[in-house]
């Protein structure tokens, strides 16, 4: 049985339904990768399989969801402009603001255009298409993230007066031109800041 368009015959609808459902997710989920196989090369699952590919298809539809009901829209797109501009002289540019790091998403990836956020160096979420999606980001970061948006070169300038550091390289400031701007000169160029 090597045809994807399987018929079930005497199974169940349910059991068609978690078939299809599994050929959905089968490109970057293992599991349902081994159980459609089984599925084409066996004509069907055991019970304790059916079990666990419902209980695995819930628990996937459920984590949808729960990101569903946390996204929130907010408007990056200052600190995109000063990443597309950082990105014309630095390959992988970052951003510091207190405990937060941001980073922009590779060109040929999944999630081109899309900002990465770590929090105390643990990712947090992404925001893309003017969407933040949490990822177990920690109370407050959200509200960071506005703060950043607002006014990303005084969001610089604090973090650089109040570190001593860099907020784009992160190195130390020793010009005292460069610890009042709260920015290196070189950065503050390369960023359009």
């Amino acid at each position: 049985m090597n045809d994807l368009s399987l018929t079930f015959g005497s199974q169940s609808e349910e059991h068609e339904k978690i078939f299809h459902a599994l050929r959905e997710i089968m490109s970057w989920n293992s599991f349902a990768q081994s159980l459609v196989e089984q599925i084409i090369n066996k004509g069907s699952l055991s019970e304790k399989q059916m079990f666990a590919a419902s209980a695995m298809l819930m628990k996937i539809k459920n984590n949808k969801e729960e990101r569903q009901r946390n996204i929130v829209s907010i408007d990056l797109s200052n600190v995109k402009k000063i990443f597309d501009k950082a990105h014309e002289a630095i390959k992988n540019p970052k951003f510091r603001v207190d405990n937060i790091v941001l980073s922009r998403a590779p060109d040929n990836g999944r999630n081109a255009g899309a900002i990465y956020v770590k929090v105390d160096g643990e990712y947090a979420g992404k925001v893309t298409g003017g969407y933040w999606l949490p990822f177990k980001a920690p109370e407050g970061t959200f509200e960071k993230l506005q703060e950043i948006a607002k006014d990303p070169l005084g969001s610089a300038v604090a973090y650089g007066k109040r570190t001593g550091n860099c907020s784009a390289c992160g190195r130390d400031l020793t010009n005292h031109g460069s610890i009042e701007k709260g920015i290196g000169p070189i950065c503050a160029e390369r960023w359009g800041l």
